[in-house]
């Protein structure tokens, strides 16, 4: 062996990004001189260098190089231990090639980039947008969203709040906006805010958003209101007037036929009259006929009045409200009363604090024990809706209408009511 390399230390430590560095001693050990090649092995062969990468010795003389590590930033750069080799080659005899071994000690790194899509959204009464977590990292790290709203004229939901993130992954979170007071008319609003990432050991990273608020009642819906108090007038107003002077035009000729109908009455009573005489002499007649036959026949007739109805269909309307603490649950009941059944054809729910949650409407059958959810809401979305129903619900007697609230953290409580009607058949 006409070669002897000696690593000036076998560990060395770098962070992705960033470089280190170590020497390698050359000797040679022939009789000749000999010039030598250096190149690496190993898993970290793609980041060294060697300066000079080759050393001409004369025989017993040594040269020192310069070994460099520079690992990119990058997600697929793994931290921790990663095997390195220098390998010294004579250019005489290069089966004499010798390896010398050390460990490089790859630290861990945290990047993280955030994007919202889209930037600026614009709504009447909520908007949606998405959040784009990237870990351009290489370990695993968790982080939680968060939003900041300096006028607190928005509620906002976020989901997931919590999450690991995943080296070289993209992590997508959903954010729902809701206004926290309507504009009914009149110019839209801009609310500006910002969403922030927040790490362990780390600045929070922050993205800027908008929601342009836009009134309720647009133009053509001001247009339908006022067609809708035009005809309230009319139905109001001036149809009764027009129905009232029309009735004085007729009252004349409805006084004449009121005159008319008094003769006629006269002579109907004069005609029943006769009609009594003429049945008082059959009478007569006809007991004198009885009298003299043998036989009596007797025929009775007897009516019997209808019984009574059993049951009978009577108009029902109810109200349940329900308030719930944020991040609890909370639920009220109507009992259907014994021998009766509700059937059910119309529906009105109200979210009366403008929470954020959801909101279940289950009917509880009795026979059975079970509960089958009837409509689920997200409050988000929810103002107030109502309901028709072509076929009825049919809830029998000890079955219930359940009304529950799921309210949703770091808001006020939830209040939700809800009107039911139908009709209701029960014992007369």
């Amino acid at each position: 062996m006409s070669v002897v390399a000696v690593l000036d230390s076998g560990d060395v430590s770098v962070d992705p990004g960033k470089s280190a560095e170590t020497s390698l001693t050359v000797y040679n050990t022939g009789e000749i001189v000999e010039q030598f090649k250096l190149s690496a092995v190993g898993d970290a062969a793609p980041w060294m260098t060697f300066e000079p990468s080759s050393v001409s010795l004369f025989p017993n003389t040594s040269s020192k190089v310069k070994i460099t590590f520079a690992p990119p930033r990058d997600p697929e750069v793994k931290p921790g231990d990663t095997r390195f080799g220098a390998m010294v080659v004579p250019m005489n005899s290069p089966d004499s090639a010798v390896v010398e071994e050390g460990i490089l000690k790859v630290g861990t790194y945290n990047d993280i980039k955030v994007d919202l899509a889209p930037q600026s959204v614009s709504g009447r009464v909520r908007a949606r947008m998405s959040l784009a977590v990237d870990s351009r990292g290489n370990t695993p790290t968790n982080v939680s969203v968060v939003t900041r709203d300096p006028s607190d004229s928005l509620a906002f939901l976020v989901r997931p709040r919590t999450m690991q993130l995943t080296p070289g992954k993209s992590h997508f979170v959903k954010i729902r906006i809701r206004p926290r007071k309507k504009i009914f008319r009149g110019q839209q609003r801009q609310h500006r805010f910002k969403v922030q990432v927040l790490q362990d050991g780390a600045d929070p990273v922050s993205v800027d958003g908008q929601m342009s608020q836009r009134p309720v009642l647009s133009r053509l819906g001001l247009a339908f209101l006022a067609i809708a108090a035009a005809l309230a007038i009319w139905f109001a107003l001036i149809k009764p007037a027009v129905k009232n002077v029309a009735v004085s035009a007729l009252a004349p000729s409805i006084a004449a036929q009121n005159q008319a109908s008094s003769a006629l009455s006269q002579k109907v009573s004069n005609v029943n009259s006769a009609l009594s005489q003429a049945a008082s002499q059959v009478s007569t007649v006809s007991s004198q006929v009885k009298a003299l036959s043998s036989t009596t026949t007797t025929s009775s007739t007897t009516t019997t009045a209808p019984p009574p109805p059993k049951f009978v269909n009577v108009n029902f309307n109810d109200t349940l409200e329900t308030i719930a603490q944020p991040g609890s649950s909370n639920s009220t009941s109507y009992v259907i009363p014994a021998s009766s059944t509700l059937s059910l054809t119309d529906l009105v729910v109200e979210n009366l604090a403008g929470g954020v949650g959801y909101v279940r409407i289950e009917q509880y059958v009795a026979s059975s024990s079970t509960t089958r959810p009837l409509f689920i809401f997200d409050l988000l979305s929810l103002t107030s809706q109502s309901f028709s129903f072509k076929t009825p619900a049919v809830l029998n007697a000890g079955d219930k209408f359940i009304l529950q609230v799921q309210c949703g953290p770091d808001q006020t409580a939830c209040d939700v009511a809800t009107y039911f009607a139908g009709s209701m058949n029960q014992p007369a």
